[in-house]
């Protein structure tokens, strides 16, 4: 069952679950500070939850958007468009997580007791995206 921002993962145990939505960027606390956006700004995210081949519950997760940010090289707006797939696995407790050794470079592993805030993991996929110094390409940028 996804209610909007939780997903939870025990309801879809024997059947996949698809899901979508979008969030406005001033919803995304952690997010909407380090970014000029307007009150139109949104982001959009679509995933499945299923059972791996593994009999793991996996989740994937697409997040799309554009956001404005500033240029490092000549201080003007710039607009980044972003598209990010990601892969979970979904384990109970952290006795199911794998060594650091054994763990797949495919899908990051979270504990998830009840529910998972995709709002806080559609923040993380973004926040990990976003370039540390984002500049304008060469010809466009003010700065010659």
């Amino acid at each position: 069952m996804f209610d909007g921002q939780f997903l939870f993962p025990k309801s879809c145990l024997h059947n996949s679950l698809n899901f979508s939505g979008q969030y406005l960027v001033s919803q995304l606390p952690r997010l909407h500070h380090l970014v000029d956006y307007q009150s139109s700004d949104v982001i959009h995210f679509a995933g499945s939850c299923y059972l791996g081949d593994k009999g793991q519950q996996e989740c994937w997760l697409q997040t799309e958007g554009s956001l404005h940010l500033l240029c490092q090289r000549c201080l003007e707006p710039l607009d980044w468009s972003f598209s990010e797939k990601s892969c979970f696995v979904l384990v109970g407790d952290e006795n199911q997580l794998p060594d650091f050794n054994e763990e797949s470079n495919d899908c990051d592993w979270i504990v998830v007791k009840n529910s998972l805030d995709i709002l806080e993991v559609v923040q993380d996929e973004i926040l990990l995206a976003l370039p540390l110094a984002p500049k304008h390409d060469s010809l466009d940028c003010a700065v010659k």
